[in-house]
């Protein structure tokens, strides 16, 4: 229900109560969104209130519209501020979501490879490696491949392995600082492993993310890659400061 007399604009009233319904599931994947004459209809408020609502969804990656169609539940998209850094349970709570994994592997990978794909420098014989597939509100997002040094392997377990890594880290390592050294991010076409994961077609892209995560000692206790569902997840940034010398007029 709209209060009026509240310190929230209208818009973003309606567009929280629109957002709950496609978090909840009651407005599913597909669906199609009530016209602009049915939202103001309903909730008793103006054209451009019911406008500035539904941009707000779209811009939230929630709903689209195609012209002369209407405009459809895109389904469960959960944004990453690279601005605000955070792990994956606790940003898919944050968003509103109900996160879940299930971790599918767990064994032992010689080292070279690893540390040739991370570039980082083999002070380690093995690894120990868990491959995960991680949902949002029940439908798989991301297939996720962690690497943990050889040490970990003695408290490792699917049934651990089945929330947040970092609040598992600091819970058995005694971790209070884990500090991300970079993140590589891409664009793949996903292979029949990551296709299978994730429920679809071989082929379809996917946003590829490579991070090595340090202690405060820089010894490497994660290195993590992400194949990202691109259409229920969002990846934004912004806000940087950009000072141009007075001399610069190129760029």
């Amino acid at each position: 229900m709209l209060v009026p007399d509240s310190a929230t604009p209208l818009y973003l009233q309606l567009e929280e109560i629109l957002r709950q319904e496609i978090l909840s599931g009651s407005r599913r994947e597909g669906d199609k969104l009530s016209t602009e004459n049915e939202l103001v209809e309903q909730y008793k408020v103006s054209r451009i209130t019911v406008r500035r609502a539904v941009e707000e969804l779209c811009e939230e990656g929630l709903v689209v519209r195609h012209p002369g169609k209407g405009t459809f539940v895109t389904g469960v998209v959960m944004r990453n501020d690279l601005n605000a850094p955070r792990g994956w349970t606790e940003n898919a709570i944050a968003n509103g979501y109900r996160p879940s994994t299930v971790c599918t592997e767990l064994d032992m990978v010689p080292s070279t490879e690893v540390c040739r794909l991370f570039e980082v420098k083999q002070g380690e014989e093995r690894y120990c490696r868990a491959r995960r597939v991680r949902a949002l509100n029940g439908k798989p997002a991301v297939y996720e491949i962690d690497y943990f040094p050889p040490q970990d392997a003695e408290f490792l377990t699917k049934e651990l392995l089945s929330g947040s890594v970092f609040r598992l880290l600091r819970q058995w390592r005694k971790l209070r600082v884990i500090r991300e050294k970079e993140t590589i991010i891409r664009v793949r076409y996903a292979d029949a492993e990551t296709a299978a994961a994730l429920g679809f077609a071989k082929g379809r892209p996917v946003v590829y993310t490579r991070t090595c995560y340090l202690d405060g000692k820089d010894r490497v206790v994660l290195l993590n890659e992400q194949y990202i569902d691109s259409e229920r997840y969002m990846i934004r940034t912004g806000g940087h400061e950009l000072r141009l010398d007075e001399t610069e007029e190129n760029g």
